[in-house]
């Protein structure tokens, strides 16, 4: 067991973790594993525990009412935008099945000409070996 201190970077707070360092054996390195016991106060130095329930919830701020009835206009608006964008692609998806369905109708077509081909290249194959035999 080792006491470790880290830095993150992005925020600034140094942690403190408990180290246990461990072999695994698949990878066959040694490992850690690390248990958070509390952060540095970067004013006093000293070490201050975190609780055992995890993070303590923010505060938070009253809304104004004029900001609260700007956000629900931009709501509805987005709402609006949004369903209009729905309805655009609900109709780009029906052209869409549309011409599926078409070029699925002329694949039908071109496979029944491709059998109506090959039946008459085996008939004519036959026919040339007949020819040929005699």
């Amino acid at each position: 067991m080792a006491i470790v201190k880290v830095l993150n970077k992005k925020n600034g707070i140094t942690y403190v973790y408990d180290s246990v360092s461990y072999w695994d054996p698949e990878k066959k390195q040694p490992r850690n594993k690390r248990k958070l016991i509390g952060k540095i106060d970067p004013q006093t130095g000293e070490m201050v525990p975190t609780g055992q329930r995890g993070r303590k919830p923010k505060d938070k701020p009253q809304a104004d009412p004029k900001e609260s009835a700007v956000s629900s206009e931009r709501l509805l608006k987005q709402k609006e935008q949004d369903q209009k964008r729905i309805l655009e692609l609900n109709q780009e998806i029906a052209k869409k099945n549309a011409q599926i369905v078409e070029l699925e109708k002329e694949v039908r077509s071109l496979q029944a000409v491709l059998c109506q081909m090959k039946d008459l290249l085996e008939d004519f194959s036959r026919k040339s070996s007949l020819i040929l035999k005699q």
